[in-house]
């Protein structure tokens, strides 16, 4: 007898494309585009242009630390060369973000470890800066 599958899906559904990291075995994992806002009054005291500047893409990830090496052993400010959840080829643009162009920065690592002999936490964030070299 073949084993059941482990998930059925009737119909069409957008699939969870997350992947581990190096070392990290990712849990979530929340993107977020944004722009500074400029805005502009007129005479009246009223907005009349609102300018859109510096796009930042932001890579929030939580997940279970396999080994104290990649991402669980790297320090806050290091450029990353590279993210399994934002390559260019997988998509190429997320949110109008293209991973092969600026630099991604890894930011705010907080590692939680237990008594109960459970696997060692991990959060950290991934900003991307498109304009930066």
């Amino acid at each position: 007898m073949a084993a059941p599958a482990a998930t059925i899906v009737h119909g069409t559904a957008v699939t969870n494309a997350m992947v581990d990291e190096a070392d990290i075995l990712i849990t979530s994992l929340e993107k977020s585009g944004t722009r500074e806002k400029k805005s502009y009054k007129g005479l009246n005291g009223a907005d009349k242009i609102w300018k859109y500047v510096n796009p930042i893409f932001t890579l929030s990830f939580s997940g279970y630390v396999s080994a104290f090496a990649g991402f669980a052993d790297t320090m806050a400010g290091t450029a990353v060369t590279t993210l399994a959840n934002f390559l260019p080829a997988t998509p190429t643009i997320t949110q109008g973000f293209d991973s092969s162009e600026g630099i991604i920065v890894y930011e705010d690592p907080t590692v939680t470890e237990n008594n109960e002999g459970d696997l060692p936490e991990i959060s950290f964030t991934a900003v991307h800066g498109p304009f930066l070299a």
